[in-house]
């Protein structure tokens, strides 16, 4: 049971339907959820899958958001033979270890789907006019999507490279300047020349969370 591109990626008219966030992260924490749904499920006793799960393993963020799964016996399972393979390693061939660092099934998956949305959006505003407004409405993107998105449209090239690039600027820039302003106007209530203490920060008291995110591509509520 191969993990089908179906697995992870989404329709794009669906990330831009919802209002809220980036959607290329809100398509990331689909695609994640999705992914570790299909691995810890039947998919687990595959063997195509099995024999990947324990040459990558997990990162540490996906191992933590495994263990919160309700099928912990499928993650036991392919930590077992994780596990066992790393010590018949240790004791054959100890220099071989290194290969074993330093990789993540999960995050391997969600860089290829992050790749083939960015292509998808790219490709839907090329070719269907209804879409390009639907694009424009988003909130905003992040600053990791955005770079992807501009890196799809650079492979892409055409002639609606540049009217895209331009429409991903203004998506951008919605968001990027709003956080910006936010982060200043945190940082200045801590100024004592503006005479802010014991004000109510209102709005700016999320500003810190919503800028390590806007920055971290984990911006699903920006």
């Amino acid at each position: 049971m191969p993990l089908r591109e179906s697995i992870y990626t989404i329709p794009i008219n669906d990330l831009f339907s919802e209002k809220c966030g980036c959607p290329l992260c809100r398509a990331a924490a689909i695609a994640e959820k999705r992914i570790s749904d299909f691995i810890l499920g039947p998919a687990m006793m595959e063997p195509d899958i099995r024999m990947e799960t324990n040459r990558l393993g997990f990162c540490k963020e996906h191992l933590s958001f495994l263990a919160n799964h309700k099928n912990r016996l499928s993650l036991a399972l392919m930590l077992q033979s994780r596990i066992k393979e790393i010590n018949e390693e240790a004791n054959a061939k100890p220099k071989a270890l290194n290969a074993k660092l330093g990789h993540c099934f999960i995050c391997e998956k969600l860089e290829i789907a992050e790749k083939k949305n960015a292509e998808s959006i790219v490709r839907t505003f090329s070719e269907n006019r209804d879409f390009r407004e639907l694009f424009s409405e988003a909130e905003g993107l992040c600053f990791p999507h955005y770079a992807a998105l501009l890196s799809a449209a650079d492979k892409a090239g055409g002639k609606a490279k540049k009217e895209f690039q331009k429409a991903a600027l203004t998506l951008f820039k919605k968001k990027s300047d709003k956080i910006e302003s936010d982060i200043d106007g945190f940082c200045a209530m801590f100024d004592y020349r503006n005479n802010t203490e014991g004000n109510d920060f209102g709005e700016l008291k999320n500003a810190v969370e919503n800028a390590s995110s806007f920055l971290s591509a984990d911006c699903k509520e920006f």
